[in-house]
């Protein structure tokens, strides 16, 4: 193949990627409007590195303007996904009262019950949920802190389990739909699963 053909083709090639990443890169500040366009703010530093890839053969090509569209559009991203963005963040003053919620899926299949106790020991919640809650899992569960106490369980054999551990005796549960399949428990205060 002739040279100016192939430079022509990366040209073409580059300039169709550019704009591509310009489409996504639009697309992605139209989250807001929908969820459709969500997963394009998801990639944005893939999107600069590819931009900046572009841009360097744009210059290799002698595209200037395409040199100058590559950085402008890595730039919009690097400002879209930049710490700053968010503004400083005010220090919290011993005062204040916080509250630490932490939240696992366990994955159904793991059998690593002893875990639990020094995870919890060392992260300290104030209220802990579990996902894939099995009966195994719920009687670790039960005895892993003295601190942290089971205050609702819906335990399954399968994968949909969850429970709701807390610091607190007073803490409102609001009762929602959960699969019909699973067998309903909850925990009164003393720590002690009763089935329903």
């Amino acid at each position: 193949m002739p040279e100016c053909d192939t430079t022509t083709l990366m040209r073409r090639g580059v300039t169709v990627l550019v704009g591509l990443l310009a489409v996504v890169t639009a697309a992605g500040f139209l989250e807001r409007v929908s969820w459709v366009f969500e997963p394009a703010t998801v990639f944005r530093l893939q999107y600069v590195s590819l931009l900046l890839a572009a841009a360097l053969i744009a210059l290799a090509l002698r595209q200037r303007y395409l040199v100058v569209a590559a950085i402008t559009l890595a730039c919009v991203n690097i400002a879209a996904i930049a710490p700053w963005q968010h503004g400083p963040r005010a220090a919290a003053s011993s005062a204040d009262p916080t509250l630490r919620i932490v939240a696992f899926n366990i994955k159904s299949g793991n059998h690593r019950y002893d875990q639990l106790a020094p995870l919890i020991a060392r992260l300290r919640p104030d209220v802990l949920g579990l996902v894939e809650l099995t009966p195994a899992w719920a009687r670790a569960a039960e005895s892993a802190s003295s601190r942290v106490r089971p205050r609702r369980f819906v335990v399954q054999h399968g994968a949909y389990g969850m429970g709701l551990l807390s610091a607190t005796r007073r803490l409102r549960l609001v009762r929602g739909a959960f699969p019909r399949t699973g067998r309903q428990c909850s925990s009164p205060a003393s720590g002690s699963m009763t089935s329903r």
